[in-house]
């Protein structure tokens, strides 16, 4: 085909497309006014969709749930990104209780819409829900990122720290939500509750008086702060405001019943009960109510009956803790601190994080005389609350008794900070400065408590004991009357007025006194430890061993007490029974030189002598300077056949210290050991040359010249003894035994007596058999 042609046709085609394409415009035009026939179907389904929703709001309002999730469903069939039907279903889903779908369909909202925080917010809402705290909190974080002010998520995330009992968190989000929608009645009721969980007792009563400038007419506030004060022991101050409360909202049993518990801390047991029995009839199940009935009983100091209501108050709360520590109250109110010991161990177990177990298991390691393990526990009391009054002068009352002085005054001060003048506070401060022998400091202090409380009779005893320091007895013994006034059977103070007595009358016979006192209080510790000492004083070693044991068993873990009955033992001559004693002191204080002086004498006097050179070194190594211990030392010595070594010993002693009667004594007994009777003989009246006083010395002279078959001459020993010592029984009866063998029974008859009535012991059937034979 020529070229021509070709051109020819190619020109006509595209001439005539040209053509069509121009005749075709106008139609083109008409078509683009009309919808697609995609579009139009999707248009009608998006309406069909929206009409959907309709239906399903309103069978939602009609409660017809079933129905209303038909129509969700056709929505979302209709319009599948239909994000607000998803959210809606959403809901409904979590009210009809299936979560799985409805975290399916929150989800699918923040797929469609990832800048939309709430939400985020809401499926945060459903992961709390059901207590999956990260996940809730990671939406929530992310709905505020989104919106730096969305109060519900600041709200949310408050609920979660919350729960997970992050309370300094939870609080830094409550008071957001604050700052952003300003003060309100239920954020104040809000962060009010949160700072009770949080044991910030003193800032919840804070936050309730500012709520109170605001609306000073809500009976709810003014129970509040009642509530807080009896929680942090403030009952005084408690009553104020529960009345208020009451008068607000006449009948309300949680009112009333806060306010029964002030008044039985008050001391008004009979209002405080009428209170609580309406409480109970009104709202029975009240556990906290049967716990108010507990401590009324404990008032009235029926156990019996307390212990039923604290009972029915665990039945209703098995796993609170605080209703076991009430348990274990009742029992130490009783007396029985092992017991009381086994409850508050359950009740630290069932709250771990409160403060009332470990409260209450402090006062059962103190009464068990446990102070370290009390401290641990007061220490935890503290860290689980602010209830810093209460806790801190518990603490400063375990730092007195473990002697640590300057921790509890720095306890002390700080409570005198926060409650000025508190008479309480000086008499402890005041028994502080007594202990480091700032008698001056101790009677400010204690005139400052009784100037506050003049009611207190531990303050006047307190004082007394300023004076006796002062040696100023007769204000003494006023001090100690006015507290027999105020309680006249407070032991503390009677023991101090017999001891006064000997101190002004050192010969004063105070047996009926004793006797008076033991008949009130036969267990009290602080009567069986004076009648030990009194006891002791005077010769009447069994008597003293009677109540030293009553003291040792009273007290398992004191060292002295548990040293005493060694010492006792020993001087009883009963050496094997006082080993187990001073065993024990040691345990209690190693690092006591007299308790291995004590074990060693004893392990010496029954011939253990390799035992007692153990002994008797460790007290030497602790106390090297020591006159009994190195003479103990060197008869030891002596004893184990080392005798140079043992007289070397005693030739350092006596020229280090010529003029004691107890080195020269000590040496005498040395000397009996070496057999060496007369040398002995010239030590022992060397020790008397020195102390005319010295009783060991005549008695040993006495046994050496009865051991020589010389009776007479230990006769004359016993009467220079008498002599000097005319209160001594042991003389007496020992003379009389001397009189009655060389066959002068009246003259033994006349000694044997003596020595009864001066309270000493005589063998049973003596004084029997010496009439006889004087007859």
């Amino acid at each position: 085909m020529p070229f021509r042609t070709i051109f020819f046709r190619v020109f006509c085609i595209a001439l005539s497309c040209a053509i069509g394409l121009g005749l075709a415009q106008p139609s083109a035009v008409a078509e683009e006014d009309k919808p697609s026939a995609y579009e139009a179907a999707q248009e009608r389904l998006q309406i069909q969709a929206h009409a959907a929703m309709a239906r399903y709001r309103e069978a939602n309002k009609r409660g017809a749930r079933k129905e209303a999730l038909q129509h969700l469903n056709t929505a979302v069939q209709l319009k599948p990104d239909y994000v607000e039907a998803y959210y809606e279903r959403a809901r409904l889903y979590y009210e009809v209780g299936q979560m799985p779908a409805a975290l399916r369909d929150a989800s699918k909202t923040i797929e469609l819409e990832p800048e939309n925080p709430g939400y985020f917010n809401y499926r945060g809402e459903l992961y709390y829900s059901i207590d999956e705290m990260d996940r809730a909190k990671a939406d929530f974080d992310q709905a505020i990122d989104l919106d730096t002010d969305f109060t519900d998520a600041y709200y949310n995330l408050y609920l979660v720290h919350l729960s997970r009992k992050e309370y300094d968190q939870a609080l830094k989000r409550l008071d957001r939500v604050v700052n952003m929608l300003g003060p309100s009645f239920d954020l104040y009721l809000n962060r009010i509750s949160l700072l009770r969980d949080a044991n910030r007792y003193r800032d919840a009563k804070k936050t309730v008086e500012e709520a109170l400038e605001q609306w000073p007419g809500e009976p709810v506030l003014h129970y509040l702060l009642g509530y807080l004060h009896n929680e942090t022991f403030e009952f005084t101050q408690a009553l104020g405001p529960l009345q208020y409360a009451d008068e607000l909202e006449p009948a309300d049993p949680l009112v009333r019943r806060e306010l029964a518990m002030a008044m039985a801390r008050n001391g008004f047991t009979d209002p405080a009960t009428r209170l609580i029995a309406h409480t109970i009839a009104d709202n029975p199940g009240d556990a906290r109510a049967y716990s108010v009935y507990t401590l009324i009983h404990i008032h009235l100091e029926d156990y019996a009956a307390a212990h039923q209501y604290i009972d029915k108050a665990i039945l209703m709360a098995p796993t609170d803790g605080s209703y076991h520590a009430m348990k274990a109250r009742v029992s130490l109110n009783e007396g029985k601190a092992h017991t009381a010991l086994k409850h508050a161990n359950r009740a630290v177990a069932l709250s771990p994080d409160k403060f009332e177990p470990y409260f209450v298991r402090t006062h059962c390691y103190i009464q068990l005389d446990q102070q370290v393990k009390a401290l641990a526990d007061i220490e935890k009391a503290v860290k689980f609350s602010d209830r810093a009054f209460i806790t801190v002068m518990t603490r400063a009352e375990l730092f007195m008794a473990t002697g640590q002085w300057d921790r509890a005054q720095t306890d002390l001060e700080a409570a005198l900070k926060e409650s000025p003048g508190n008479p309480a506070i000086r008499y402890k401060m005041g028994g502080i400065a007594l202990a480091r022998g700032d008698v001056d400091a101790a009677m400010q202090n204690t005139t400052l408590s009784i100037f506050a409380d003049n009611e207190n009779p531990l303050a006047y005893i307190l004082r007394a004991e300023c004076w006796i320091k002062k040696q100023d007895y007769t204000s003494a013994l006023r001090d100690l009357d006015q507290a027999l006034r105020l309680e006249p059977d407070n032991t503390k103070a009677l023991s101090w007025r017999i001891r006064v007595n000997v101190m002004q009358n050192p010969n004063a016979d105070v047996t009926p006194q004793i006797d008076r006192l033991l008949a009130k209080a036969p267990d009290d510790y602080r009567a069986n430890d004076l009648a030990a000492d009194y006891f002791e004083g005077i010769q009447q070693y069994d008597r003293a061993l009677i109540h030293a044991t009553k003291c040792a068993q009273a007290v398992p873990n004191s060292a002295l007490d548990q040293g005493r009955v060694g010492r006792l033992l020993m001087t009883m001559g009963r050496f094997r029974d006082s080993i187990p004693y001073s065993s024990r002191a040691i345990q209690l204080a190693g690092e006591e030189t007299q308790f291995w002086f004590q074990r060693g004498a004893a392990y010496h006097e029954i011939e253990q002598y390799e035992l007692a050179a153990i002994d008797i070194r460790e007290a030497s190594r602790r106390s090297p300077d020591d006159i009994k211990i190195n003479s103990l030392l060197g008869i030891n010595e002596i004893a184990r056949g080392r005798q140079e070594t043992g007289t070397r010993v005693f030739d350092r002693l006596t020229s280090q210290h010529p003029t004691n009667p107890q080195v020269w004594s000590n040496r005498g007994v040395a000397m009996i050991k070496l057999n060496r009777l007369d040398q002995a003989l010239e030590d022992f009246q060397h020790a008397i040359d020195l102390d005319p006083s010295f009783v060991f010395a005549y008695e040993q002279r006495a046994s050496i010249y009865y051991n020589r078959k010389e009776p007479a001459h230990a006769i004359d020993e016993m009467t220079r003894l008498i002599n000097q010592a005319p209160q001594y029984p042991r003389a007496y009866l020992k003379r009389g035994v001397l009189h009655a063998e060389m066959g002068r029974y009246e003259l033994a008859l006349t000694d044997v007596e003596t020595c009864r009535k001066l309270g000493g012991q005589v063998p049973p059937g003596m004084i029997k058999e010496l009439r006889a034979r004087t007859q």
